[in-house]
């Protein structure tokens, strides 16, 4: 048991534990950091709003109306010819 751990007083210690236990703590607080970052970013952004919901934009599909209207196929005219035979 002495090849793994090592006494400090009444506690035993494992020296490869606790440096996986040291950079984990490292890494939870460079997460936290980022995270609280992130937030305060998103708490503080102004907020875009998008021209479709302006009210300049309301009368946009009057200026500029649609020109397709017809269908580009034409096939949908009923054959009033009848079969030769």
């Amino acid at each position: 048991m002495k090849c793994f751990f090592y006494a400090d007083g009444m506690r035993w210690h494992y020296k490869r534990i606790e440096e996986e236990i040291s950079k984990y703590q490292e890494n939870a607080a460079t997460n936290a950091r980022i995270a609280k970052d992130r937030e305060e970013k998103r708490r503080t952004k102004t907020r875009i709003v998008n021209e479709a919901c302006t009210k300049d934009s309301e009368n946009d599909t009057n200026r500029h109306p649609t020109i397709n209207q017809e269908p580009l196929t034409k096939n949908h005219s009923l054959n009033t010819s009848s079969p030769q035979g």
